[in-house]
């Protein structure tokens, strides 16, 4: 596939200053703008919600529009872009909470072990935990983080329209990349 066929067929806001953009060719790439914002300050717009969640992609497929002055080409997406890895942006969210609710547990003087007793898991599960070396189900989460006065909320401020979520759920094409170099090197950038 040559860089003048590649164009973008869904882009969906994500989790602080990212987007998952899904491209032409069934890659899908998640682009932080805190990098752009660095890099070129006029993007600093995007730090206002309502710019970051009304952005469009243009007629031909070629861009990302967010105001008159801001938007993301093809180029662009590749050169700040990477490739997304589902399962390694779920880990590290998983870790995240790990070593919150341990930091939480620690603030309050409450043991493993007193964690262990209140919720029937033992005091070496509950380190394993603490580690992020076990894969636990959510249920065993929510029991962990009750005793330290803790929740776990899912909220999105983005609702996508169907046609967008038909696009992200395309199942991915049969090559696969592990670099965006490679990538670049494919599309002949």
């Amino acid at each position: 596939m040559k860089k003048n066929e590649l164009s973008i067929k869904a882009a969906v806001p994500g989790i602080g200053l990212n987007y998952l953009t899904l491209l032409s060719n069934g890659k899908r790439m998640r682009i932080d703008f805190n990098k752009i914002i660095a890099d070129k300050p006029e993007f600093s717009v995007i730090n206002d919600v309502d710019v970051f969640y009304c952005g469009e992609i243009d007629r031909f497929h070629k861009k990302i529009i967010f105001t008159e002055n801001v938007s993301l080409s093809i180029d662009e997406i590749i050169k700040y872009g990477v490739i997304y890895d589902s399962k390694k942006e779920n880990e590290k969210i998983i870790k995240d909470i790990y070593k919150l609710a341990k930091e939480a547990r620690k603030n309050q003087r409450i043991t493993q072990k007193q964690v262990s007793s209140f919720i029937d898991i033992p005091q070496s599960g509950i380190a394993r935990i603490e580690k992020g070396e076990t894969d636990v189900q959510l249920s065993t989460l929510l029991n962990y983080l009750s005793p330290l006065g803790l929740t776990l909320t899912v909220t999105s401020k983005y609702h996508p329209n169907k046609k967008t979520i038909d696009a992200m759920n395309e199942t991915d094409s049969d090559e696969s990349y592990s670099s965006v170099e490679e990538l670049k090197k494919d599309l002949g950038l």
